[in-house]
């Protein structure tokens, strides 16, 4: 894929925590990831931007307009979710890439998403599971029980009203023609957004050249 188009559609300073004292209402091992990623935020992007310039020769169609976009749909401070369609294993990377720039995630960490990849996608190699933990991710199992789906999403409706964004694929699997298959969608947003109605969501289509 030597460019992409990410077009993006809305349907609302930064600390580390949502408190000033102690620990954020996201749970203490959410907390101690979050700090994580932020430490390491600046040599893990430009360690992954230059493997898609260089290696993939990955380039973002129309990056600035997005960028400007993605500002401003996040001026506020209302919970937002990402919801786009999903093509590849790295459409998370590509998404994250496009919307902003590492020194803007760098001095605005709640807009680095947090996004929720399946765990048999990590389990292969220990190095995927360290980036993924760095990367504000949250492993769901798809073969899981209720209660795991259920402990998941209220994960995500507890970094959602600290403010932090989520990037989610509702199909919850890849396309395999680009298009959006209606019938694969879950309910899982509906749900979310039950839970926090304040919350919007910006629309991403995601296509390769």
């Amino acid at each position: 894929m030597s460019g992409a188009v990410v077009n993006c559609t809305e349907t609302g300073e930064d600390n580390l925590s949502a408190k000033s004292s102690g620990v954020s209402p996201i749970g203490l091992g959410l907390y101690i990831q979050r700090i994580a990623g932020w430490i390491c935020l600046i040599p893990l992007s430009i360690l992954i931007i230059a493997l898609l310039r260089l290696r993939g020769r990955h380039r973002i169609l129309r990056h600035a307009e997005i960028r400007r976009l993605f500002k401003e749909y996040t001026l506020t401070q209302e919970p937002l979710i990402i919801c786009a369609n999903h093509l590849t294993l790295i459409d998370s990377v590509i998404i994250l890439w496009a919307l902003a720039s590492t020194y803007t995630y760098v001095c605005h960490y709640r807009l680095f998403c947090w996004n929720l990849p399946a765990v048999e996608n990590t389990k292969k190699r220990i190095s995927w599971r360290v980036i993924t933990y760095l990367s504000k991710c949250i492993l769901i199992d798809r073969l899981g029980d209720a209660q795991h789906t259920n402990f998941r999403l209220g994960q995500i409706c507890s970094l959602l009203r600290n403010r932090d964004l989520f990037l989610l694929f509702p199909e919850g699997t890849r396309s395999r023609d680009g298009r959006i298959n209606p019938q694969s969608v879950t309910y899982g947003i509906g749900k979310i957004l039950q839970q926090v109605p304040e919350c919007r969501v910006v629309c991403v289509y995601l296509r390769g050249h």
